[in-house]
């Protein structure tokens, strides 16, 4: 990530992990309408990708501009990856295709991880909006304390 969205996604309560950008687009429209409002400005996305060799640092600025321009892209080396997928308990699999190319099977949640890089939640794919702005909430407001949980 540039330094300047590094400090933005750090600044922020608490980060949003989504597997799926179009997933996070329209769940970032709900929270607004449907139960953060203002809050909401606490809250980052960020898309981390589990292919470097095609998501390259414009590439994933260009392709999350299309959902929303405050969306936070992140990549690095394969191992960097492998690493933070680890840390989060995130699985990813490449698979050949018949045809030469590959492709990715991989974890469905979105992870909320709070400022100080713990992991808080996990929200499988299919969760409403108003269970993310219920959770979210419950971890905009509540103190400061140490807490379980992995540390990035």
């Amino acid at each position: 990530m540039e330094n300047s969205s590094l400090a933005r996604a750090k600044s922020k309560a608490l980060k949003l992990l989504a597997a799926r950008p179009r997933t996070a687009s329209e769940l970032c429209r709900r929270l607004e309408r449907e139960g953060l409002g203002a809050e909401a400005g606490a809250v980052q996305v960020v898309y981390v990708t589990i292919d470097p060799e095609r998501d390259t640092v414009a590439h994933l600025k260009q392709f999350l501009a299309g959902f929303d321009p405050g969306f936070i892209g992140g990549t690095g080396t394969p191992q960097q990856l492998a690493a933070a997928r680890a840390g989060y308990g995130v699985v990813a699999s490449r698979i050949s295709m018949p045809n030469g190319d590959y492709a990715f099977t991989h974890s469905s949640f979105t992870l909320l991880i709070d400022r100080a890089g713990r992991l808080r939640a996990l929200m499988p794919f299919g969760h409403s909006a108003e269970d993310y702005a219920h959770d979210v909430h419950i971890l905009l407001h509540e103190p400061q304390a140490a807490s379980a949980g992995p540390k990035a």
